[in-house]
């Protein structure tokens, strides 16, 4: 087998239709295919590295949005500087998380059935979109939620100054975790592909995801606040539930 570019992109076993079985690897090339996927994703993250250093400060007036009441400040001449490299760095990750998705179910992919891998293939573009779908709904729903809850909270008591690197910290972890989270569907599709679990099974745990997505809404949210919480773990269950439907419609394709 010759791995080149193109595979990494596109892996020959979505376009091979006379393929009706699983392809199978010997254990080198599947080091040799897990060894260059990881080179090609560390080189698509620094391509998004540098990019985004050049428009770093586009980036920092984009985060900035949410809070425009709010005046920023600097405690050493140099925390920008060093904040806009952390800018930098996670911006990458974030943008080169669907491109790890990707990578990861193109390495799996060889192991499934020619069905599965249509599957498969389908689900990297709709986690793609699901991502998206994150990044929108933290930037015009969930931050704002949080970040309005404290504001209202001192009102009338303190001035609105904070810190940039406390800020962009609290933004960004609240990003990467519900980009995560919005790839719960994924995930249990892909455990019900691997016969890990099913469909019924999902169902009959829905009161165990309740209390799950209480406890992952408390710990991706870094701000604590009730409302913040509440939003996060709503959205965990209709994306639960959605798992399911997924789970459910891919079964009888």
């Amino acid at each position: 087998m010759q791995f080149d570019q193109d595979f990494f992109f596109f892996p020959e076993v979505f376009f091979a239709e006379s393929e009706k079985k699983a392809i199978n690897y010997t254990f080198g090339e599947h080091g040799k295919e897990f060894n260059q996927r990881i080179k090609t994703s560390i080189i698509f993250s620094l391509i998004c590295l540098i990019i985004i250093l050049i428009n770093v400060k586009t980036l920092t007036k984009f985060l900035e949005l949410p809070v425009q009441d709010v005046k920023f400040f600097q405690l050493s001449p140099n925390e920008y500087f060093f904040s806009s490299l952390k800018l930098s760095l996670y911006g990458s990750l974030i943008a080169s998380f669907p491109f790890y998705i990707s990578q990861g179910i193109f390495f799996l992919a060889p192991g499934f059935s020619y069905r599965e891998q249509k599957i498969v293939f389908s689900l990297i573009i709709l986690s793609n979109f699901l991502f998206l779908i994150s990044l929108g709904f933290t930037f015009f729903a969930l931050l704002p939620a949080a970040l309005t809850f404290f504001l209202n909270y001192s009102e009338g008591i303190l001035e609105p100054f904070w810190s940039f690197t406390e800020y962009f910290d609290f933004s960004t972890t609240l990003f990467l975790g519900t980009a995560l989270v919005f790839q719960l569907p994924i995930l249990q599709v892909i455990l019900s592909i691997c016969n890990v679990t099913n469909q019924n099974q999902m169902k009959n745990g829905w009161k165990y995801i309740v209390l799950f997505s209480t406890i992952l809404g408390a710990i991706i949210t870094p701000s604590t606040d009730p409302i913040t919480q509440l939003i996060l773990s709503s959205v965990i269950l209709v994306l639960y539930g959605f798992g399911i439907f997924l789970t459910d419609f891919y079964k009888k394709e």
